[in-house]
C-alpha cells in the first residue's frame, strides 16, 4: 500500500487530528490544486478541480492539525463525490 493509500484510509476513519500537507497531498492525488488567494485571502484556502466542485476551507494556524469539523466535513464530500 502506498504513502497516499494509507493518508486516504486514515483519513477515511476521521481521525481527531490530520495534519494539513497531509490533506493537501490527499487533495492533490484526487486531481485538486491548491487556489492561493491574495495578501487579503486570509486563511480561507480553496482546492480546485477540473471535474468536481470546488473544497473551501480554512488553513489551520497557529498549527499544522486540520480540525476534526473541517476533516468530517471533507471526507464526507470526497465520499459523495465517489472520489474515496
Amino acid at each position: 500500500m502506498s504513502q497516499i493509500e494509507k493518508l486516504i484510509e486514515q483519513l477515511k476513519t476521521r481521525p481527531d487530528a490530520f495534519k494539513y500537507q497531509d490533506m493537501k497531498k490527499v487533495l492533490k492525488h484526487l486531481g485538486y490544486s491548491e487556489l492561493i488567494g491574495g495578501k487579503t485571502s486570509g486563511s480561507r484556502i480553496r482546492f480546485m478541480s477540473a471535474t468536481h466542485p470546488p473544497i473551501s476551507l480554512h488553513r489551520p494556524h497557529p498549527g499544522n492539525e486540520v480540525k476534526a469539523y473541517v476533516i468530517k466535513d471533507v471526507t464526507q464530500f470526497l465520499e459523495d463525490e465517489g472520489l474515496i
